[in-house]
């Protein structure tokens, strides 16, 4: 049998149709452009934020008819959930709470305990949490299942994950023992935390953590001793509080992307960046808790480029010269501009540093740092 095939004609299109629907597709173009401007923004306040933490001491009182407050065994959460137990701190843009789950008949749950995170009544800053939160969420459901094994060791949301409470956005998390600023002043008594049975195991930890949001594609841009949370039973630990985190492709470029004494040379410098800074970040994390020291301590980049320069010996000419914010800190010939140094004959804080004048911490030439681009 010979099947016939019917051949059918072009289907007409109409001239306004195709008008119309590049005209939709030019407004969803626009909408994606603006909703990555006020995602950069919104990143840009955070930054602003955390910068003035560090340089505000009296902030905390500034916002202090902002946080969330509640007086303990208030009850809080969906459908009453949670009892509240005590305030375990504040954090830039929020409080904790230990809360204990409520079984339903009212009585309290045993071993039910979260720590909570109750955003401060702030329009900006809701918006923050709610960046968070979108953050925690997507870690929830790709972590575990690009990294296992790394996945562990960040925090992540518990039991009812979010609600809302009066003017508050609430985020629940696990509860953990304490953070490892908490444990360094507790038990480091100036000395550092015991270097192999704790540190390393610690260290072991937070790489893992970061090779899993390497893997897929966050920059967490927060990580210091505050933000490494120990588990209850102190043998490890979980990286924690995402709300400077973001996407490799949605970060910003600014110098202060990171906090002053954990923040990366590509920073400093205005270089291309991606999940590597949180390395940097790391390596000076674990050095404080070894040693109770900071490891490169200035008040400005200026400062910690001249710190990192006193271990390393100075960068090439062409490295010093060619970053997006070099010519704050080197001149022409690579030298350092050293912003509080002096111009007195035979001085040691010298306002131009040279580069042939300088050697590393061991007394070697200097090694020239050719690149910070990894593979």
């Amino acid at each position: 049998m010979v099947q016939k095939f019917r051949i059918r004609a072009p289907k007409k299109t109409n001239a306004s149709t195709d008008v119309a629907s590049l005209a939709e597709l030019g407004d969803l173009v626009k909408l994606q452009q603006r909703l990555a401007d006020e995602g950069r923004k919104l990143q840009l306040f955070v930054i602003k934020a955390r910068q003035a933490e560090e340089n505000k001491a009296d902030v905390r009182e500034d916002r202090e008819h902002e946080c969330f407050q509640a007086p303990k065994g208030e009850l809080c959460g969906p459908g009453s959930r949670y009892v509240i137990e005590e305030e375990l701190g504040k954090v830039v843009f929020a409080s904790v709470f230990r809360c204990r789950q409520r079984e339903p008949s009212g009585g309290v749950q045993p071993g039910g305990d979260y720590a909570i995170k109750f955003d401060r009544a702030n329009s900006m800053l809701h918006k923050v949490a709610e960046r968070e939160l979108a953050l925690m969420r997507r870690l929830h459901r790709h972590a575990a299942e690009k990294d296992p094994e790394g996945a562990v060791h960040l925090i992540g949301l518990a039991d009812t994950g979010s609600f809302v409470q009066g003017r508050h956005l609430a985020l629940v998390f696990e509860l953990m023992k304490c953070d490892c600023r908490h444990a360094l002043r507790k038990c480091g008594q100036g000395h550092g935390l015991p270097l192999l049975s704790t540190v390393r195991n610690f260290g072991r930890n937070l790489f893992s953590g970061l090779r899993t949001l390497r893997r897929i594609g966050v920059i967490h841009c927060d990580v210091k001793p505050d933000n490494l949370l120990m588990s209850l039973d102190k043998v490890s630990v979980k990286l924690c509080d995402f709300g400077s985190a973001s996407e490799v492709e949605d970060q910003v470029r600014t110098e202060y992307v990171q906090p002053r004494y954990y923040r990366a040379l590509e920073v400093i410098l205005g270089q291309p960046y991606s999940t590597q800074i949180d390395v940097w970040s790391a390596g000076y994390t674990l050095f404080e808790l070894a040693t109770s020291l900071i490891l490169l301590n200035g008040a400005s980049n200026n400062e910690i480029l001249l710190e990192m320069l006193k271990v390393s010996g100075m960068f090439s000419q062409r490295f010093a010269t060619t970053c997006e914010y070099a010519a704050r800190h080197f001149n022409a010939s690579g030298n350092l501009q050293n912003a509080n140094g002096d111009f007195r004959v035979d001085s040691v804080n010298n306002a131009v540093l040279l580069r042939a004048s300088t050697k590393a911490s061991d007394g070697t030439a200097p090694r020239p740092c050719q690149t910070l681009t990894r593979s």
